[in-house]
């Protein structure tokens, strides 16, 4: 299978994969170092900076998704997925509940304006 077969790359409607079975037809888990490092890094910057709003964590979820099913990882390598799985998880679910507290409070600020 060539390389090209493997890859996923966003695209418009969502993300393309490829199903690779076995471990034999995996990339290496030394490979998955650098998605690792740069997913890591990402959360880093998200926490700090906020979601940009096409990388959601619909988006990171998927690539974690890419790398737990392409890669053939090691135990430590697992650890950091999953990690990263509930930290984007709970990022999420905290600007979601950030983004509905500032709705509410702007439709509770309009009301008491219109009275």
């Amino acid at each position: 299978m060539a390389i090209a077969e493997k890859l996923c790359l966003p695209n418009a409607s969502g993300l393309h994969m490829a199903s690779i079975g076995s471990a034999a037809n995996k990339f290496r888990s030394v490979l998955a170092e650098k998605e690792l490092d740069h997913l890591e890094r990402m959360l880093r910057l998200s926490q700090a900076h906020g979601e940009v709003a096409h990388l959601n964590g619909t988006y990171w979820t998927a690539r974690l998704t890419y790398v737990m099913e392409h890669f053939d990882l090691v135990a430590e390598q697992s650890r950091r997925v999953r990690a990263l799985l509930s930290a984007f998880e709970r990022a999420s679910a905290s600007l979601a509940e950030s983004k509905e507290a500032e709705i509410t409070g702007r439709q509770s600020s309009m009301r008491s304006h219109a009275a």
